[in-house]
């Protein structure tokens, strides 16, 4: 009930700030981030509605874009997964999984704090580990446990990006 309530103030302030010119594409990118305050939400739909204009809008878009198409084939095993480091044969695994580690900290930090203009900011300087890991990795490997945990650390990087919202639907909205 709670669930539904809260829905229903989202969807009633969404019609508000759409009606002041803020793209429903932004606002629907914001309440992907699962935030349950709606001054929060607000809040970063405005820092993602000003971020879009940022050059590093495409970085934080393209990193997403990819960690996610790929992820999205992972299935039920590598969304249960944990990552197995022992399992890394590539330099990028180690990379990207490194970069995680120091990010997911920072961007809880961030958003704590409601400095989601900064949040996006970090957020979007992950695409040169995404970038080398797409380059450097067969994401796809037939030996199935390499393949599962490949794909754990794609759902990992696309879970902590959508702590901002969706890029994807952000890049969506008319200019």
């Amino acid at each position: 009930m709670v669930e539904s309530a809260y829905g229903f103030i989202c969807d009633r302030l969404q019609n508000r700030m759409v009606e002041k010119g803020m793209p429903v594409e932004v606002l629907s990118a914001a309440r992907q981030a699962g935030i349950p305050s709606t001054n929060r939400m607000i809040a970063l739909a405005g820092a993602l509605d000003s971020f879009r204009t940022d050059s590093r809008f495409d970085d934080l878009h393209t990193a997403f874009f990819r960690s996610a198409k790929i992820a999205a084939k992972a299935g039920d095993e590598a969304d249960k997964a944990a990552i197995n480091t022992e399992l890394f044969e590539e330099d990028a695994e180690r990379e990207l999984f490194q970069k995680l580690d120091e990010l997911e900290p920072r961007l809880k930090e961030l958003t704590g704090s409601g400095d989601y203009e900064a949040a996006l900011i970090e957020a979007a300087a992950l695409r040169p580990e995404v970038d080398r890991y797409f380059d450097d990795v067969l994401v796809m490997a037939e030996d199935e446990r390499l393949r599962i945990n490949r794909l754990a650390l794609l759902r990992r990087t696309v879970d902590l990006l959508v702590m901002l919202g969706d890029p994807m639907k952000v890049a969506a909205a008319p200019k």
